[in-house]
């Protein structure tokens, strides 16, 4: 059952219980960057270790990258939920996704298929063309996000 649901900022959207996709792709990807960054944390010896193995990332950088990269998917996640910072995140996750994804596809080539530093907690997962493919797909929802934010973010 679809409806037209008006906002309190008078947004018109077409969605299924008040909820709109972009809403339901905007917690889906909230949750992703949370427990990612999260777990960085918890884990925070092992993603250094992971970072020291990728071929683009200079040693003397990874102690200062480390603790941007954990604070960026942490600020993404919450920004992602709040409509009015949701533009912006959803771009940031795309760029962050897009890095990780070019830095997986340099060790790949380079055949280094250390820890990606992903999820420690789920898996030591390995840099694969998997893991490459899967930060595309996920920084392309993050785009679909952003756009669909910038359609109803302006009145009908």
């Amino acid at each position: 059952m679809s409806v037209t649901v008006q906002t309190s900022e008078g947004i018109n959207r077409s969605s299924f219980w008040g909820i709109g996709w972009v809403d339901v792709a905007s917690a889906f990807l909230a949750i992703l960057f949370g427990f990612a960054s999260i777990d960085k944390l918890f884990h925070y010896w092992g993603f250094l270790n992971a970072l020291e193995n990728y071929a683009v990332l200079p040693t003397p950088l990874i102690r200062y990258l480390a603790p941007a990269v954990v604070l960026t998917e942490l600020w993404t996640s919450v920004c992602l939920i709040i409509r009015k910072t949701r533009k912006a995140a959803s771009l940031m996750g795309c760029l962050l996704l897009s890095i990780f994804a070019i830095a997986l596809a340099f060790n790949y080539y380079y055949g280094i298929q250390d820890a990606c530093g992903c999820w420690f907690t789920i898996t030591l997962g390995k840099g694969t063309l998997q893991h490459v493919l899967m930060n595309v797909v996920w920084a392309a929802l993050c785009l679909a996000v952003y756009s669909g934010s910038a359609k109803t973010s302006q009145p009908h």
